[in-house]
């Protein structure tokens, strides 16, 4: 409804005058250009703008005004406080001219309630509020510390600005695939290629929903005081419970999950789920710990018997890149999708 009018007004200016216009900008509710009457004043502009948000600095506002002389115009700024125009101080209610921009700032070190949600195994698990410079330390110390069945070498943190990284990497992932998609149809290597499957993996990376985990030692950070995470609005910390199984995933001929056995090591698990299929590629074995850290065998399986396996543990055969001939991106592509895949998984297992 503000737009016809200030059209209008812009119109109907005549020449050598300002158009009866005024901006007020920062924290408003309704922050832009308004019409103003040859009276208006600092408190009327920002009512009209839906008034002053919480974050509103009461002390320091400042307006920049244009005064038009013979040698040309020149702006000028001029500081006023809200708190004292509330209170009735005419001089700070300061007058408004067009074309004025009044800017109303935020409160020094102005930030937005923060919070962090711990789940699993704590004495008391909910949302807390959290204060700038928080370590995760104190807010499970709030929480009431640890239960006696959590299994803190599992614990999975996940940031959101973690996550929101993570979809973008898989969005222009899928974008760079269907390039080279696009480069491989017209080239003499498509019939090569499984278009289908890339097709389908393209689809899956546009829509993958990011997991943001931060591989964190919750053991060492309990312990340990000048080792700790400083914890950012939309935190989530889960312990999980104590867990016996080892899973086993990938080019295997069972892919299933065991009963952790003391002692025994990656080749051992393998063994128990069949050994490798054909596709497996046996020198790229790697092992997803409990808390997230790949520990990756020093050549293949079967030279890696020193590598213990402890409960918790993921074992993930990947497949030979080299098996069939696929797009130069597959393999990474299947990596990213996959480590996505196993942190969901690990979040619903909770």
């Amino acid at each position: 409804m503000i737009l016809p009018l200030i059209k209008m007004l812009e119109a109907n200016v005549t020449p050598g005058s300002l158009v009866a216009t005024a901006e007020i900008t920062g924290k408003v509710h309704f922050p832009g250009i308004y019409p103003i009457s040859n009276e208006a004043s600092i408190l009327e502009l920002v009512s009209a703008a839906g008034g002053l948000q919480e974050s509103a600095n009461l002390e320091i506002g400042e307006v920049s005004r244009i005064n038009q002389r013979a040698s040309g115009s020149e702006r000028e700024h001029i500081r006023f406080s809200l708190q004292k125009a509330l209170s009735g101080s005419e001089s700070q209610n300061v007058a408004i001219q067009p074309k004025d921009v009044v800017n109303v700032f935020q409160q020094s070190n102005w930030q937005k309630e923060s919070r962090i949600t711990l789940g699993g195994e704590v004495v008391y698990p909910g949302t807390y509020t959290i204060k700038d410079g928080e370590g995760l330390a104190a807010v499970i110390a709030r929480a009431g510390g640890l239960t006696k069945f959590a299994a803190p070498e599992g614990a999975f943190f996940a940031r959101e600005s973690l996550r929101e990284l993570e979809q973008k990497q898989a969005r222009d992932l899928a974008q760079n695939l269907s390039k080279e998609l696009a480069f491989k149809s017209i080239s003499n290597s498509f019939g090569s290629v499984a278009v289908t499957e890339v097709q389908d993996l393209v689809s899956k990376l546009t829509v993958v929903e990011g997991v943001g985990r931060l591989i964190i030692d919750l053991d060492r950070i309990l312990s340990d005081e000048n080792y700790d995470v400083q914890v950012e609005d939309g935190d989530q910390l889960l312990v999980p419970t104590l867990r016996g199984e080892v899973s086993v995933v990938g080019e295997v001929q069972v892919a299933t999950s065991h009963i952790y056995n003391e002692g025994w090591l990656l080749e051992d698990y393998l063994k128990s789920s069949g050994g490798l299929r054909a596709q497996a590629d046996s020198d790229r074995v790697y092992v997803i710990r409990a808390n997230g850290l790949v520990d990756i065998p020093d050549s293949s399986w079967l030279g890696g018997e020193d590598t213990l396996i402890a409960p918790g543990d993921t074992i993930v055969v990947p497949i030979d890149a080299s098996y069939t001939d696929r797009l130069t991106l597959w393999e990474k592509s299947t990596s990213i999708f996959y480590q996505l895949t196993v942190g969901l998984a690990a979040l619903a297992s909770f």
